[in-house]
């Protein structure tokens, strides 16, 4: 399953991170991409808490997101306020596995992120921890979430490939439309 999410997926993928890393070129645009992710992980967080065999780490990283943001002395509010209409529904547990597929997969993004940002922009570990997140055991807990995602594969019925993938796909639209939300952040994403 996670050979065939990250297949489906690697297109939206890589548009996502090489329009990401050539936006977050200033504070400013961290704090625009921290805005724009806290804002996509709430419209996560009551979608996907709707499946706890996920055990998602949405809630947990949104708040993440939060101490960044009064760290370095901005708000959580997007700005301008959102025009984006993209919203999520996630009406089945494939669904919502591929969808919990992107969210624990950022992490590992994060880890790499963290490393070039804090040197770059001059962020310490105050301002970074969404992108840290679990440090040393972030890959342990990626692993986690793969072997769940497998068991889940392994019992679930015929078609639930298919609705992983359109999770998926959904998450990383969803991810988009909130950097194209927030404005500072509008030409590192275009769907691809």
């Amino acid at each position: 399953m996670h050979a065939r999410l990250r297949a489906a997926t690697a297109d939206a993928h890589a548009a996502l991170d090489a329009r990401l890393r050539g936006a977050l070129v200033s504070r400013e645009r961290y704090g625009a991409f921290l805005r724009a992710s806290h804002r996509a992980l709430e419209m996560l967080e009551a979608p996907l808490g709707r499946f706890p065999r996920l055990e998602s780490s949405v809630g947990r990283r949104a708040r993440l997101i939060e101490r960044d943001l009064a760290a370095l002395r901005e708000s959580t509010s997007p700005s301008p306020p959102g025009r984006s209409s993209v919203t999520l529904e996630l009406s089945s547990e494939g669904e919502a596995f591929g969808a919990a597929y992107v969210v624990e997969g950022s992490a590992l993004g994060g880890l790499a992120l963290a490393k070039g940002l804090g040197t770059a922009l001059g962020l310490d570990d105050a301002t970074t921890r969404y992108l840290r997140d679990e440090g040393r055991e972030t890959l342990p807990a990626w692993r986690s979430f793969l072997a769940r995602l497998e068991a889940w594969n392994f019992a679930a019925p015929l078609g639930a490939e298919e609705q992983a993938v359109r999770g998926a796909r959904a998450a990383f639209a969803l991810y988009g439309a909130a950097f194209v939300d927030e404005g500072k952040l509008e030409t590192a994403w275009k769907s691809p």
